[in-house]
Protein backbone atom coordinates (compact mmCIF):
# COMPACT_ATOMS: atom_id res chain seq x y z
CA UNK A 1 0.00 0.00 0.00
CA UNK A 2 2.77 2.60 0.37
CA UNK A 3 4.73 1.93 -2.34
CA UNK A 4 1.34 2.09 -4.57
CA UNK A 5 0.66 5.46 -2.77
CA UNK A 6 4.47 6.54 -3.60
CA UNK A 7 3.87 5.69 -7.47
CA UNK A 8 0.69 7.22 -7.16
CA UNK A 9 2.32 10.61 -5.93
CA UNK A 10 5.12 10.59 -7.94
CA UNK A 11 2.87 10.14 -11.17
CA UNK A 12 0.94 12.56 -10.23
CA UNK A 13 4.53 15.10 -9.46
CA UNK A 14 5.86 14.09 -12.93
CA UNK A 15 2.45 15.29 -14.72
CA UNK A 16 3.07 18.91 -13.02
CA UNK A 17 6.04 19.28 -13.86
CA UNK A 18 5.30 18.47 -17.72
CA UNK A 19 2.36 20.69 -17.63
CA UNK A 20 4.02 23.28 -16.60
CA UNK A 21 6.84 22.69 -19.33
CA UNK A 22 4.17 22.46 -21.46
CA UNK A 23 2.18 25.83 -20.51
CA UNK A 24 5.57 27.69 -20.30
CA UNK A 25 7.60 26.55 -23.63
CA UNK A 26 7.75 29.03 -26.57
CA UNK A 27 5.41 28.37 -29.32
CA UNK A 28 6.90 26.54 -32.43
CA UNK A 29 8.81 28.35 -34.49
CA UNK A 30 10.36 30.90 -31.92
CA UNK A 31 12.93 31.41 -29.87
CA UNK A 32 12.99 32.25 -26.14
CA UNK A 33 13.58 36.21 -25.98
CA UNK A 34 12.66 37.21 -29.59
CA UNK A 35 9.96 39.15 -30.48
CA UNK A 36 9.14 40.91 -33.72
CA UNK A 37 10.75 44.18 -34.16
CA UNK A 38 7.64 45.94 -36.03
CA UNK A 39 3.86 44.77 -35.92
CA UNK A 40 3.09 43.90 -39.35
CA UNK A 41 2.07 41.76 -42.36
CA UNK A 42 5.38 40.24 -44.24
CA UNK A 43 5.12 41.31 -47.76
CA UNK A 44 8.09 39.23 -48.67
CA UNK A 45 9.16 35.96 -47.32
CA UNK A 46 12.83 34.35 -47.26
CA UNK A 47 14.69 32.91 -50.04
CA UNK A 48 17.83 31.90 -50.13
CA UNK A 49 19.64 29.04 -52.29
CA UNK A 50 23.03 27.43 -51.74
CA UNK A 51 24.41 29.55 -53.94
CA UNK A 52 24.95 33.34 -52.72
CA UNK A 53 25.57 34.79 -55.47
CA UNK A 54 22.21 33.65 -57.76
CA UNK A 55 19.71 35.73 -58.56
CA UNK A 56 16.08 35.71 -56.95
CA UNK A 57 17.49 35.46 -53.28
CA UNK A 58 15.32 37.61 -50.33
CA UNK A 59 18.26 37.02 -47.25
CA UNK A 60 15.40 38.13 -44.87
CA UNK A 61 11.84 39.04 -44.56
CA UNK A 62 9.76 42.87 -45.38
CA UNK A 63 7.52 43.36 -42.89
CA UNK A 64 4.83 46.44 -44.04
CA UNK A 65 4.50 48.99 -41.47
CA UNK A 66 3.90 52.85 -41.50
CA UNK A 67 6.43 55.58 -42.08
CA UNK A 68 7.70 56.44 -38.62
CA UNK A 69 6.31 53.51 -36.93
CA UNK A 70 9.07 52.44 -34.15
CA UNK A 71 11.07 49.62 -35.11
CA UNK A 72 12.60 47.41 -31.89
CA UNK A 73 15.31 44.86 -31.50
CA UNK A 74 14.33 41.09 -32.19
CA UNK A 75 16.73 40.46 -29.05
CA UNK A 76 18.92 42.16 -27.02
CA UNK A 77 22.36 42.53 -28.01
CA UNK A 78 25.41 45.31 -28.77
CA UNK A 79 25.10 47.49 -31.51
CA UNK A 80 27.66 46.55 -34.20
CA UNK A 81 26.48 49.35 -37.13
CA UNK A 82 24.20 52.04 -37.59
CA UNK A 83 24.61 54.48 -40.65
CA UNK A 84 23.82 54.39 -44.51
CA UNK A 85 24.71 50.90 -45.91
CA UNK A 86 24.63 51.69 -49.62
CA UNK A 87 21.76 50.28 -51.32
CA UNK A 88 20.15 49.06 -47.69
CA UNK A 89 20.01 52.82 -46.74
CA UNK A 90 20.04 53.57 -42.84
CA UNK A 91 20.86 50.56 -41.44
CA UNK A 92 20.97 49.13 -37.98
CA UNK A 93 22.81 46.00 -36.92
CA UNK A 94 22.95 44.07 -33.90
CA UNK A 95 24.65 41.29 -32.38
CA UNK A 96 22.63 39.01 -30.25
CA UNK A 97 24.31 38.46 -26.22
CA UNK A 98 24.93 34.82 -26.95
CA UNK A 99 27.81 36.17 -29.76
CA UNK A 100 25.85 33.92 -32.27
CA UNK A 101 24.00 35.81 -34.82
CA UNK A 102 23.47 39.23 -35.94
CA UNK A 103 20.17 40.72 -36.75
CA UNK A 104 19.53 43.97 -39.49
CA UNK A 105 17.36 46.55 -39.86
CA UNK A 106 17.22 47.80 -43.21
CA UNK A 107 15.15 51.17 -45.10
CA UNK A 108 15.14 53.12 -42.08
CA UNK A 109 13.95 56.67 -41.92
CA UNK A 110 16.02 57.33 -38.48
CA UNK A 111 18.24 55.69 -36.53
CA UNK A 112 18.27 56.14 -32.35
CA UNK A 113 21.39 54.32 -31.26
CA UNK A 114 24.73 54.15 -31.90
CA UNK A 115 27.62 51.82 -31.99
CA UNK A 116 28.91 50.00 -29.36
CA UNK A 117 25.29 50.36 -27.54
CA UNK A 118 23.90 47.65 -25.45
CA UNK A 119 19.82 46.90 -26.06
CA UNK A 120 17.42 44.86 -24.60
CA UNK A 121 14.62 43.14 -26.80
CA UNK A 122 12.13 45.26 -27.90
CA UNK A 123 14.14 49.02 -27.43
CA UNK A 124 13.62 51.32 -29.96
CA UNK A 125 16.45 51.02 -32.81
CA UNK A 126 14.81 53.53 -34.88
CA UNK A 127 11.94 54.39 -37.53
CA UNK A 128 10.49 52.82 -40.37
CA UNK A 129 11.32 54.54 -43.61
CA UNK A 130 12.32 54.04 -47.40
CA UNK A 131 15.60 55.20 -47.50
CA UNK A 132 17.66 52.43 -50.07
CA UNK A 133 17.21 51.14 -53.12
CA UNK A 134 14.15 51.95 -55.30
CA UNK A 135 12.14 48.92 -53.97
CA UNK A 136 11.60 50.42 -50.98
CA UNK A 137 9.50 53.17 -51.96
CA UNK A 138 6.61 52.00 -49.96
CA UNK A 139 7.16 52.11 -46.31
CA UNK A 140 8.42 48.25 -44.25
CA UNK A 141 11.35 46.99 -42.73
CA UNK A 142 13.44 45.01 -43.91
CA UNK A 143 14.92 42.23 -40.87
CA UNK A 144 17.17 39.88 -41.88
CA UNK A 145 19.23 37.06 -39.31
CA UNK A 146 22.49 35.64 -39.82
CA UNK A 147 25.59 33.99 -38.12
CA UNK A 148 28.04 36.16 -36.77
CA UNK A 149 30.75 38.03 -38.39
CA UNK A 150 29.27 35.80 -42.12
CA UNK A 151 28.46 37.67 -45.21
CA UNK A 152 26.51 34.80 -46.41
CA UNK A 153 24.91 32.12 -43.77
CA UNK A 154 21.50 33.97 -43.81
CA UNK A 155 18.96 32.35 -41.87
CA UNK A 156 15.09 32.83 -41.80
CA UNK A 157 13.81 35.32 -39.30
CA UNK A 158 10.79 33.27 -38.74
CA UNK A 159 12.19 30.71 -37.50
CA UNK A 160 13.31 32.68 -34.37
CA UNK A 161 10.19 34.91 -34.23
CA UNK A 162 6.99 33.96 -32.35
CA UNK A 163 3.98 33.29 -34.41
CA UNK A 164 2.59 36.84 -35.03
CA UNK A 165 -0.84 37.53 -32.96
CA UNK A 166 -4.05 36.89 -34.97
CA UNK A 167 -5.72 39.82 -36.25
CA UNK A 168 -9.22 40.67 -35.35
CA UNK A 169 -12.27 39.51 -36.48
CA UNK A 170 -13.22 42.97 -38.99
CA UNK A 171 -16.48 43.95 -37.57
CA UNK A 172 -19.71 43.62 -39.39
CA UNK A 173 -20.92 45.91 -41.70
CA UNK A 174 -23.70 48.38 -39.52
CA UNK A 175 -26.84 48.39 -41.48
CA UNK A 176 -28.85 51.89 -41.13
CA UNK A 177 -31.86 51.45 -39.03
CA UNK A 178 -34.71 53.04 -41.19
CA UNK A 179 -36.67 55.87 -39.16
CA UNK A 180 -40.22 55.48 -39.54
CA UNK A 181 -41.95 58.42 -40.56
CA UNK A 182 -44.39 60.21 -38.30
CA UNK A 183 -47.94 59.20 -38.66
CA UNK A 184 -50.00 62.81 -39.94
CA UNK A 185 -51.56 64.32 -36.77
CA UNK A 186 -55.22 65.10 -37.92
CA UNK A 187 -56.02 68.06 -37.98
CA UNK A 188 -60.01 69.11 -37.46
CA UNK A 189 -61.03 71.95 -39.40
CA UNK A 190 -61.93 75.39 -37.47
CA UNK A 191 -65.62 75.62 -36.41
CA UNK A 192 -67.42 78.35 -38.30
CA UNK A 193 -69.47 80.43 -36.22
CA UNK A 194 -72.62 81.49 -37.44
CA UNK A 195 -73.37 85.30 -38.09
CA UNK A 196 -75.31 86.52 -35.15
CA UNK A 197 -78.97 86.84 -35.77
CA UNK A 198 -79.86 90.80 -36.42
CA UNK A 199 -81.86 91.59 -33.48
CA UNK A 200 -84.79 93.59 -33.45
CA UNK A 201 -85.69 95.86 -30.35
CA UNK A 202 -89.58 94.63 -29.26
CA UNK A 203 -92.41 97.26 -30.17
CA UNK A 204 -89.49 98.79 -33.29
CA UNK A 205 -90.50 98.65 -37.03
CA UNK A 206 -88.37 98.17 -39.19
CA UNK A 207 -89.17 99.91 -42.70
CA UNK A 208 -87.44 97.85 -45.55
CA UNK A 209 -86.99 99.82 -48.95
CA UNK A 210 -90.21 99.84 -51.18
CA UNK A 211 -89.77 98.39 -54.70
CA UNK A 212 -88.83 101.54 -57.05
CA UNK A 213 -90.22 101.75 -60.68
CA UNK A 214 -87.81 102.55 -63.23
CA UNK A 215 -89.63 103.90 -66.06
CA UNK A 216 -88.41 102.91 -69.53
CA UNK A 217 -88.75 105.63 -72.17
CA UNK A 218 -91.27 103.62 -74.99
CA UNK A 219 -89.29 103.39 -78.63
CA UNK A 220 -88.54 106.28 -80.61
CA UNK A 221 -89.00 105.92 -84.40
CA UNK A 222 -86.59 107.42 -86.84
CA UNK A 223 -87.66 108.40 -90.25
Amino acid sequence: MPIRAALAALAALLLTVSVSLLLSSPPAGAVPGWSWPVEGEVLTGYRNGDDPYAGGQHRGIDIAAEAGAPVGAAAAGTVRFAGVAGSSGLTVSVRTSDGALDTSYLHLSAVAVRVGEKVDAGQRLGAVGTSGRRSAEAPHLHFGVRDAGSRHAYHDPLSYLPPPAPRAAPEPPRVPVPIAEPAPVPVAPAPVRAPDPVRVPAGRRVRLPAERRVRVPAARRFR
